[in-house]
């Protein structure tokens, strides 16, 4: 039998490692919207940076696509549905593919359809991420001290429940 301590050490890690997709997804959807921008604005800061662009897309195909992985891999090598692993496994593709196409100019109108596409991936990914986090943190989940689910109807408070069983005998 898992320590309590064992499994709340991985459930924390597992935890992280979603925190940390979810940061580095959204490092990735403000590096694709805003740095055209200030590349458009100031034409030399591309010459400057322009080196350091390509080496971001290198940053995010080395360390952001296997963290995503290591943190989509748990969940389903836990209820073995490969239906967990499709739409981050299709989004991590097509960053890599699209990454890797407009590096060594094979892909016509890279300008546009990179951070497109990068932008979009990045979004599936971040809502991957937070539905992993979320369905991991479920399980500690107390609907009774919910505001929300009480707010919303979706469990009824101590009170209610006291009321009903007092009118039922």
């Amino acid at each position: 039998m898992k320590s309590l301590i064992e499994t709340g050490l991985k459930t924390t890690l597992k935890n992280a490692l979603d925190k940390i997709g979810i940061c580095l997804s959204a490092a990735c959807v403000i590096h694709c919207l805003v740095l055209p921008i200030i590349f458009i604005s100031f034409p030399a800061l591309h010459l400057i940076l322009g080196q350091w662009h390509s080496h971001f897309h290198n940053f995010l195909i080395y360390l952001i696509m296997p963290l995503s992985l290591l943190s989509f891999l748990p969940r389903f090598l836990e209820d073995r549905k490969l239906a967990y692993l499709y739409g981050p496994g299709m989004a991590i593709a097509s960053i890599i593919i699209v990454i890797v196409l407009a590096e060594n100019d094979l892909l016509p109108f890279h300008e546009i359809i990179e951070p497109l596409v990068t932008t979009i991936c990045s979004l599936i990914l971040i809502y991957f991420h937070w539905k992993n986090y979320l369905h991991r943190n479920s399980k500690k989940h107390n609907p009774d001290n919910c505001s929300i689910c009480q707010a919303t109807g979706k469990v009824e408070t101590t009170e209610l429940k006291y009321k009903k069983f007092i009118f039922k005998q």
